[in-house]
């Protein structure tokens, strides 16, 4: 039955000239629509200080057991942040993600040898600010809420922004 169904939208789903877009094409744009909360797994619950603790004396850096990863500023490997504020620390993934206190702030994720894999500005055209909600380890996910009501997952990993 839902195949049937999805068979009558497919005929009505055309692209700009009016053709009728490719079935692929079709069943990736339906199928990305909407994550459902059993697919992104179970959220990191808190950062364990255990394993992982943030450092900010002269600049922050971050000791792990074994040892020190200086934060990340932008492009700039050298760049050091004053303060900062952890979001999550991945252990079986190596990935850390934190955030700057700019008026403007950006969102961080780097490796455990301090290579920076993402950097995410949580202002958007100075109206809608991001607020980081969650990380799925299981996906490699984290969870914004914009201010406009708005919920997105975005990739630890690579560029890939979705909207819940």
């Amino acid at each position: 039955m839902l195949w049937l169904l999805l068979l009558v939208f497919y005929q009505v789903f055309v692209d700009s000239g009016y053709r009728r877009i490719s079935l692929s094409r079709f069943v990736h744009a339906f199928t990305s629509l909407k994550y459902e909360a059993s697919e992104l797994g179970t959220p990191l619950a808190s950062i364990d200080p255990l394993l992982i603790k943030v450092d900010c004396r002269d600049f922050c850096q971050f000791k792990l057991k074994d040892k020190t990863i200086p934060a990340r500023v932008e492009i700039d490997p050298n760049g050091r942040l004053s303060d900062l504020t952890l979001q999550f620390f991945d252990s079986d993934k190596n990935l850390i993600g934190y955030q700057d206190k700019a008026p403007e702030p950006t969102f961080y994720v780097i490796d455990g040898r301090g290579e920076l894999i993402q950097l995410i500005r949580l202002k958007l055209n100075h109206q809608t600010d991001l607020i980081f909600k969650a990380y799925y380890p299981s996906t490699q996910q984290m969870q914004f809420a914009g201010s406009d009501g708005k919920q997105w997952l975005y990739s630890a990993t690579k560029p890939d922004l979705q909207r819940l």
